[in-house]
């Protein structure tokens, strides 16, 4: 110990790292001295300062004998025994494994976001209409380089046939419980801001006009209206929502998207602060009263649930609603709390869209698939024994919503707009084996 200390002392450290090992060579006045340590610059220093300092304790123990180095030490040019790291990354790989794992738990289970369409199943306390599959909204290099956003509508024909062919099932669905139902005022809203409610709304506003229905569709976001800019349209005077609420005159006098005649718009540009005021007033529910009689449908884009009032307050007027909950963007406590506050303001909850829905195969197969044979399959229910028609191939009657022969409507025999489709195709699934068979059961 006092050979130790001193020479740790004389290198300026705080302790004796190495171990050091003696042997006696038999037969002999010889000995070896070996001194293992953590690195071989330490061993060498160590070696050297044993050397240096052994009379301290020597010249005690050996009286006058003396101490020759026969062979001077030098610095170690490998290890002692080689490091076997196969037991050392399994381990560790293992231990990084399961912290993941840890983490994924913690941020399903704490954290409550709806992933998947089990999470929404399981969590959500309404069923699921549809589900929207991401879309990207450049396809090209130049648009995305020009940082240009494409708008996300049904009539853009940069969209995918799979984004507009779930609308179709999404509107027959719709269509089929709000006529049963007898309901004709529908907003649509969302929990958080950007979760894509306006496009959803307008596109469900459009694929209803689009099926020969006059629709009204209504900006009721008063304090932040954004649908003009996604419609392109130009709000003149004396036709801003509030304005043809306190005065509705004809309402065929009300502005219609271009192109499409069967959707008129109603629509604002400018905040509104007494926005509340105007929704819970005698006049707006005349006026819904009114459109009623004049409409076939009325869709109503309102601000998202958790931010303002006015959500709960179209609730109380509107016959039904719908909420776009968008993948991974709020709690499934948060959202069952504004559905049950719009269930409390007197209006059904129908049901949600589940937007924005990237596919990933951790997540499993979707409600919809990718193919188009799966689709039509699942809209059989509503097209069964439809032989012919001059629509998208299903044929369907204004006057009869099953087994019909003949149909007119928008084809897309060259795109997606208006025109003569093709000829109807032949429905061989069973209706038995549709989702929705039992109508009687939602």
């Amino acid at each position: 110990p006092i050979l130790r200390s001193t020479v740790a002392k004389e290198l300026g450290q705080s302790g004796f790292d190495g171990t050091v090992t003696v042997t006696l060579i038999e037969n002999t006045n010889l000995m070896t001295i070996f001194v293992v340590a953590s690195t071989p610059k330490i061993a060498f220093d160590e070696m050297n300062g044993i050397i240096k300092y052994h009379h301290l304790v020597s010249e005690d123990i050996m009286g006058s004998a003396v101490l020759d180095v026969l062979k001077a030490p030098t610095i170690p040019a490998g290890p002692m025994e080689l490091m076997n790291r196969t037991p050392k990354i399994l381990k560790n790989v293992l231990l990084v494994a399961l912290i993941i794992i840890a983490i994924l738990i913690v941020l399903s289970v704490a954290g409550d976001y709806i992933m998947t369409e089990a999470n929404l199943a399981s969590r959500v306390d309404c069923p699921a209409l549809a589900t929207i599959k991401h879309e990207r909204k450049n396809l090209s290099l130049r648009a995305r380089l020009r940082g240009a956003k494409a708008s996300m509508l049904i009539t853009n024909p940069t969209t995918s046939f799979r984004f507009a062919e779930t609308f179709r099932l999404f509107r027959t669905r719709l269509e089929y419980i709000m006529k049963r139902k007898g309901y004709k005022v529908l907003m649509v809203s969302s929990v958080l801001e950007n979760e894509g409610k306006t496009t959803m709304t307008a596109n469900i506003a459009i694929m209803l006009a689009l099926n020969n229905k006059k629709v009204l569709l209504i900006d009721g976001d008063m304090l932040k209206p954004a649908l003009y800019k996604l419609m392109g349209a130009r709000i003149k005077r004396g036709t801003a929502v509030n304005e043809v609420v306190m005065n509705p005159g004809d309402l065929e006098n009300i502005p219609k998207l271009e192109g499409l005649p069967t959707l008129s718009l109603l629509l604002g540009k400018t905040s509104l602060p007494n926005s509340t005021e105007i929704i819970g007033s005698r006049e707006m529910r005349d006026f819904l009263k009114l459109a009623k009689e004049h409409f076939d449908y009325v869709v109503i884009d309102t601000p998202p649930i958790a931010y303002a009032t006015d959500a709960e307050c179209w609730a109380e007027v509107a016959d039904c609603s719908l909420l776009v909950i968008r993948q991974g963007a709020a709690r499934a406590k948060r959202i069952n709390d504004c559905i049950e506050a719009i269930k409390q303001s007197g209006t059904e909850v129908l049901g949600c869209i589940f937007n924005n829905v990237h596919e990933f195969e951790l997540f499993g197969p979707s409600e919809y698939g990718t193919n188009y044979d799966t689709n039509f399959r699942q809209a059989s229910y509503n097209y069964s024994g439809a032989e012919s028609g001059d629509g998208y191939g299903y044929g369907y009657d204004e006057e009869e919503d099953y087994g019909c022969d003949d149909g007119e409507g928008y084809g897309y025999a060259s795109g997606y707009g208006y025109g003569a489709g093709g000829r109807g195709i032949p429905v061989p699934t069973p209706i038995e084996e549709t989702e929705v068979a039992d109508h009687d059961d939602e």
